[in-house]
């Protein structure tokens, strides 16, 4: 009986490639679904990290504030004491973040180099008097993913304490 093909070897040749389509197909549908909870995710832990550094950390320099801004090698806003910022430090970020500074996009670019960000980042710190940080891109885009944190914080002026809100948004 050469040239007959056994039903059995036809039957499990059928159940094979059912089972490969079967298997090709859930995984291109799933990709997409999996790489954008891959960058959310990846977002998310951004941003913890980077709110953790400027609130805990004092930067480097420890006194970055008082010298030229080129000479900081990490950005850090605390005063040492876990969730007190320093007013001297928020305030000097602030200059550097101007939009209204002719060198605004430069001093940018260089804040995100210090966080070691490749997107966008929108730090904002307020107290009841009023907004103290505001450092955001030029063009925000609506389109990027993005994730937010919000922190209570206490922000040490010359003569007293005041308590805030810290923001900080990574925009993918």
């Amino acid at each position: 009986m050469k040239g007959v093909v056994n039903i059995e070897f036809i039957l499990s040749v059928v159940v094979f490639l059912g089972t490969l389509s079967f298997i090709t197909l859930t995984i291109g549908r799933d990709s997409a679904f999996l790489r954008e909870s891959s960058l959310y995710d990846s977002l998310k832990a951004n941003t913890i990290q980077i709110s953790n550094l400027l609130a805990f950390d004092k930067g480097f320099p420890e006194n970055w504030e008082t010298g030229a801004i080129t000479a900081v090698r990490r950005l850090g806003l605390s005063s040492g004491e876990k969730y007190v910022l320093s007013r001297q430090k928020i305030d000097r970020l602030q200059d550097f973040c101007k939009k209204s500074n002719p060198d605004y996009k430069k001093n940018y670019e260089k804040i995100k180099e210090l966080l070691g960000l490749r997107g966008d980042i929108n730090l904002t710190i307020a107290t009841p008097d009023g907004t103290l940080l505001d450092c955001s891109p030029a063009v925000e885009t609506l389109l990027k993913p993005k994730f937010s944190i919000g922190r209570i914080i206490t922000v040490l002026g010359a003569t007293e304490k005041k308590i805030g809100e810290f923001n900080i948004t990574i925009i993918g």
